[in-house]
């Protein structure tokens, strides 16, 4: 697997609206979240702890995220997922990922 660069990371979230400048003031509310993922997933394809179609799911999981259609964070080193129900981010379901762990 290719390097991905630090670089590239920020354009990519550039281009999914993650990241604006306003005033000169930088908003990058998901983009600090979003860069962990994408690290996470880097690191554990180079230790052969995730498969390519492992790593293509979680990559999808956080396009939605960074579109608003899912919910994730970081709980105790596991990633974790919520669908945000059209018109209500409160009323959710809890869907866990299976390899989504964090060290």
């Amino acid at each position: 697997m290719n390097e991905i660069s630090p670089l590239a990371i920020l354009e990519w979230l550039k281009e999914e609206n993650c990241i604006f400048i306003e005033e000169n003031v930088y908003y990058a509310e998901k983009a600090f979240f979003a860069n962990s993922v994408v690290r996470w997933c880097i690191k554990e394809r180079k230790a052969k702890k995730l498969t390519r179609t492992e790593i293509d799911n979680h990559i999808r999981f956080l396009v939605l995220f960074l579109k608003g259609k899912l919910d994730l964070w970081w709980e105790d080193g596991i990633i974790k997922v919520r669908t945000i129900k059209k018109g209500d981010s409160s009323d959710c379901n809890n869907v866990e990922t299976e390899n989504g762990k964090q060290e």
